[in-house]
């Protein structure tokens, strides 16, 4: 842990990863920086659902860019990661930078948020998932600061990491990647499939 990106334990086979992206592009001290996380599906027997799909949270950025540059920091962590699935908020900042994206050849998917949805709202929706054993992380510095993050929210300068977090959990609950111990049982002989883009 002494170092950014050490860790110390070698992270599980994940069969799914994803970006989810808070975009912001400016430079100002005061202004929210861009947030990003890499998250991880794997299958998990530490949990209160018997050999259920879990959610790891492999790495985690803040960075403060113009436009320009964190559309080239986006391609790099395309091609650092190469994630299954690019999940940006639709709103502000998200709807031209994944216009521009696009444009690129990337292929994004929009997390679009309702007005009458909050963000302790969005929260607390996904907030069994944690309860339930079925979140983990990777911990870096970077990681713990998001932890930190989500603990200390909402009393927190930025909440920018726990918008990733929230958005990229909903996606994968609403696709039925990820499901509760008190979710209705599926058949046993039913496969998990990826998350299809679309699901707002």
């Amino acid at each position: 842990k002494g170092s950014e990106g050490e860790v110390d334990f070698i992270p599980p086979d994940c069969k799914y990863t994803m970006l989810s992206i808070d975009p912001a592009y400016t430079k100002t001290t005061r202004a929210d920086p861009t947030a990003m996380v890499v998250l991880g599906i794997f299958n998990s027997l530490d949990s209160e659902v018997e050999e259920s799909n879990a959610v790891i949270l492999l790495h985690s950025e803040e960075i403060k860019l113009e436009f320009p540059e964190l559309k080239r920091k986006i391609v790099q962590w395309q091609e650092d990661w190469d994630p299954d699935c690019t999940l940006i908020e639709d709103r502000q900042a998200g709807s031209m930078l994944m216009q521009e994206l696009r444009r690129s050849g990337i292929s994004v998917t929009p997390s679009r948020v309702k007005g009458s949805e909050d963000k302790i709202t969005r929260l607390n929706a996904v907030a069994d998932l944690w309860h339930s054993g079925l979140v983990w992380y990777i911990p870096t510095q970077a990681n713990e600061r998001t932890v930190l993050q989500l603990n200390d929210f909402p009393a927190v300068e930025h909440d920018d990491l726990t918008d990733c977090m929230s958005q990229a959990m909903k996606y994968l609950r609403k696709g039925g990647s990820i499901r509760l111990p008190m979710d209705y049982k599926v058949a046993e002989n039913d496969e998990w499939t990826p998350p299809e883009n679309g699901y707002y």
